[in-house]
Parts: structure tokens; C-alpha cells; sequence
């Protein structure tokens, strides 16, 4: 799958807008990290939650370009999220009251 596909399959699986951040944050000078190492930063807004939730993933492109996005549950974490609660990878959410519980629940993950 190429990175527009996979851009498209998280906007049909209910997100209305979709943030991309590619590359090491250093400029230029990742050009010499393979395509597939690179960074991704992805950031989704989903719809029909009261209140804003918002699900973010990082890692590497080749790991974004393989992860399922509809059957993994993100991880909740505080609204907004701190640098120190989010790893170098993974999949999270948050949102204004119990809206990120809300999605988790609807993904088959246990909510409050």
C-alpha cells in the first residue's frame, strides 16, 4: 500500500480531517534515512464525538503503511497530551470529556 492509499483508508474509516508530518525534523539532512525509516507523525480528527477527539500515531513510514488502523485501540492519554505521555511509536487519542472514552468503547476497547 502507498501512503496516499493508507491516508484514504483512515478518512473512510470515519475522520474528517487528516495531519501529515513526514521526515526527522532536522531539515534536509534525513535525506540520507531510507524512505522507509523515516518518521511519520499522522494525526486524525474523528466525527460524531461531542467535543474534539483526536487520534495520533507515530513511528516509521514502512510500520504506518502496515498498521491496521481499524482494528487496533489507541491508548487514551490526557487532553492535550504532554511529550512525556506519548513514546517515539504507538497509536493514542484524547479528547474534551468522556468523548475519547466514547471512542474507544465504539472500537470494542473498554472505556469509562
Amino acid at each position: 500500500m502507498n501512503l496516499q492509499d493508507k491516508l484514504e483508508e483512515i478518512k473512510q474509516n470515519g475522520n474528517y480531517q487528516i495531519c501529515l508530518f513526514y521526515g526527522e525534523e532536522i531539515g534536509a539532512d534525513d535525506l540520507d534515512i531510507p524512505q522507509d525509516e523515516r518518521r511519520v507523525i499522522v494525526i486524525a480528527h474523528p466525527h460524531g464525538y461531542l467535543g474534539e477527539v483526536r487520534t495520533l500515531w507515530k513511528g516509521k513510514l514502512l510500520s504506518f503503511l502496515n498498521f491496521d488502523f481499524k482494528y487496533n485501540i489507541p491508548k487514551i492519554v490526557p487532553n492535550p497530551p504532554s511529550n512525556n505521555e506519548v513514546e517515539e511509536s504507538g497509536y493514542y487519542v484524547w479528547g474534551a470529556g468522556k468523548s475519547a472514552y466514547d471512542y474507544i468503547r465504539e472500537r470494542g476497547g473498554e472505556g469509562k
